[in-house]
């Protein structure tokens, strides 16, 4: 019998776009459902629309699919968390509360990987849904992910033997958005990783086969924390050694989330790092003692 996350077939119900103030949802005779919002850390940052008059109909059942997310990590976390109801109902259309836009080739091979194949259906405006399949998220950052969730995203077996490379998941040519995002002097921890031999791996720069690939036949990983390790959920029964990098004090909570569902073998290290600033006055922070973190990574 396939498995899926709980859901609920739910009639008459209005479907409203995600506007810039964060609000959006699906609203009935009884108010806005919790299960169509988005939550994080257990508080909401969509939330419930203002009803209005729906200004469109959809007469075909649909399938709630959530919010269609740009951000590699949040949609591999989030814009997926509800799809393992396409297992019953692989001829049913995702609806998602974002205006339509071109799937990115990234967006596509996920969907391809995970055998989602369903027609996408956007919206603009708030639309009257005479039938729609409403599922609970099977992941919601950062402590929740659902032995269901987990076994539907699991399509992937990786090499036997893992007889690969040492891969260092790289963020040094990462687009840094925030000071939180990495650290300054990255490259020249990869510079020494490479002497030990390491494989220094830049996902951004490869495509979902390759860097699936890659995770596949790795016989060790490592990395400060990032988006890339999102897809080991595709992975089943990987025992790959995997040593990450905290950028904070201590790793987000959903990589612990992931790690303990999927019974990863995975060892956090906390580095520390100080925060410089040069002559222009750009603040960066700078990992501390690159010889012991490779001396760390080398003990085992």
């Amino acid at each position: 019998m396939l498995k899926t996350t709980p859901f609920a077939l739910h009639t008459q119900l209005v479907a409203y776009p995600k506007l810039p103030d964060n609000t959006a949802g699906l609203v009935g005779a009884q108010g806005c459902l919790p299960e169509s919002l988005l939550f994080r850390h257990a508080k909401p940052v969509i939330f419930p629309p203002k009803p209005s008059e729906p200004q469109a109909s959809i007469q075909q059942q649909v399938i709630f699919g959530g919010y269609l997310l740009s951000h590699f990590g949040h949609f591999l976390l989030e814009s997926l968390s509800r799809l393992s109801v396409c297992r019953l109902f692989p001829d049913t259309p995702l609806l998602w509360l974002t205006p339509e836009r071109p799937l990115s080739s990234w967006q596509v091979a996920l969907f391809n990987q995970i055998g989602v194949h369903n027609r996408h259906v956007f919206i603009d405006q708030p639309t009257l849904l005479h039938e729609v399949i409403v599922p609970n998220p099977g992941f919601v950052i950062s402590d929740f992910f659902s032995p269901e969730h987990a076994d539907f995203l699991a399509t992937l077996h990786p090499h036997a033997g893992r007889t690969g490379s040492k891969l260092w998941l790289s963020r040094s040519q990462a687009r840094q958005r925030n000071l939180m995002a990495g650290y300054a002097n990255e490259a020249q921890l990869e510079t020494l990783l490479e002497q030990h031999g390491w494989c220094i791996f830049h996902p951004q720069h490869h495509t979902i086969e390759q860097q699936l690939h890659a995770l596949a036949g790795a016989s060790r990983l490592s990395g400060i924390e990032g988006s890339a390790y999102h897809l080991l959920m595709l992975f089943h029964r990987l025992e790959t050694p995997i040593d990450m990098l905290a950028r904070r004090k201590k790793l987000h909570p959903s990589f612990v989330t992931i790690a303990q569902r999927k019974n990863l073998n995975q060892r956090e290290l906390a580095v520390e790092s100080d925060l410089v600033m040069d002559s222009r006055g750009v603040k960066s922070r700078q990992l501390r003692d690159l010889s012991g973190i490779v001396s760390l990574l080398e003990e085992t």
